[in-house]
């Protein structure tokens, strides 16, 4: 997992790194708070700790704009991190689906092998 430095305005604008999103939980990245990866990852059994982080994202928030490019991050896109640190899936390598709950519980099960 890339190192971005953050900044936490809920903590008057401390700065953190996407390293320290990394918890017990799966954390799921996006840029862009309307990508339907974010809503689909808040519906599964598995913890999944969902941020986006932009510019204007609160309370975390990217100033620099990093993240999209260093997780190649384009429209509606999101990448699952393992607790552990590793990309575990990038949803530009999904096919295209309107159901992205579903699709989103195939990968995780898919991972975590079940």
């Amino acid at each position: 997992m890339p190192h971005v430095r953050l900044t936490d305005s809920s903590k008057n604008g401390t700065t953190l790194s996407t390293l320290d999103l990394l918890k017990q939980n799966f954390i799921l990245i996006s840029t862009e708070s309307s990508s339907p990866w974010i809503t689909a990852a808040a519906k599964q059994s598995v913890p999944v700790d969902a941020h986006v982080l932009s510019k204007d994202s609160y309370p975390i928030s990217d100033p620099e704009e990093r993240v999209k490019g260093l997780y190649r991050l384009g429209s509606g896109h999101s990448v699952l991190v393992r607790p552990d640190g590793y990309i575990a899936w990038r949803s530009d390598l999904e096919p295209v689906s309107s159901n992205h709950d579903d699709a989103f519980d195939k990968v995780l099960k898919k991972i975590l092998c079940r």
